[in-house]
Parts: structure tokens; sequence; C-alpha cells
């Protein structure tokens, strides 16, 4: 097989596997937009709560994205 052809089939797959997992995050702002917001929300709960209820609310996944 050509790499041409190898790319098409990678680039297929990619394509599939991304809509049944429901996974957008191929777009570059998207994904800056998502860090940003994660960075922003870190940030406010590093002022707003001591070391460690930060510690709890990590363990417990409250500031993961959601």
């Amino acid at each position: 097989m050509a790499d041409d052809d190898l790319e098409a089939l990678r680039k297929q797959r990619l394509a599939e596997l991304q809509a049944k997992h429901g996974d957008s995050s191929g777009d570059p702002a998207q994904q800056e937009a998502k860090h940003r917001e994660a960075e922003m929300r870190n940030n406010i709960l590093a002022q707003v709560l001591d070391q460690s209820a930060r510690a709890r609310c990590i363990r417990a996944g409250i500031d993961r994205n959601s």
C-alpha cells in the first residue's frame, strides 16, 4: 500500500473513532478553550480554598473537566 493510502485510512479510522466516542477535540481552538477553562478553574480553587480543602476536592474529582 502506498503511504497516501495508509494516511487516508488512518484519517478515516480516526474520524470514525472520534464520532463513536463523541470526541470533538480535533479543533485546536476548542482544545485551547478547554485548557484555559481548566486553568481558570484551578486558579480560582487555589485562591478560594486552602491547600487541604483543594486536595480533598481533587481527590473527589470536583475540579476535573465535566
